[in-house]
């Protein structure tokens, strides 16, 4: 073996995988056109897709694309808790 075996994805992974991928691209572009503005609605599509991302990438073992996305779930998260506090 070539120590990267291949693991069976979750049908359920793969389904957060697109949808996390759908969010954080619906919500750039969204942003980028002017239909939203940076606020609850753009982090928690931020937060909810990167997470969704993450777990698809954790089956894969596509490490830097889970750091990634781990990384730009916890910025959209601490956003939303300055949010919440402000």
């Amino acid at each position: 073996m070539s120590g990267r075996e291949h693991l069976e994805v979750p049908v359920w992974a793969e389904y957060a995988g697109w949808f996390g991928t759908s969010a954080v691209l619906g919500a750039y572009l969204a942003l980028t056109v002017g239909w939203l503005e940076v606020g609850w609605t753009y982090q928690v599509l931020n937060f909810v897709g990167a997470t969704g991302i993450v777990c698809s990438c954790y089956y894969q073992k596509a490490w830097q694309a889970l750091v990634l996305d781990g990384v730009w779930a916890l910025i959209a998260l601490a956003s939303l808790v300055m949010m919440a506090l402000a």
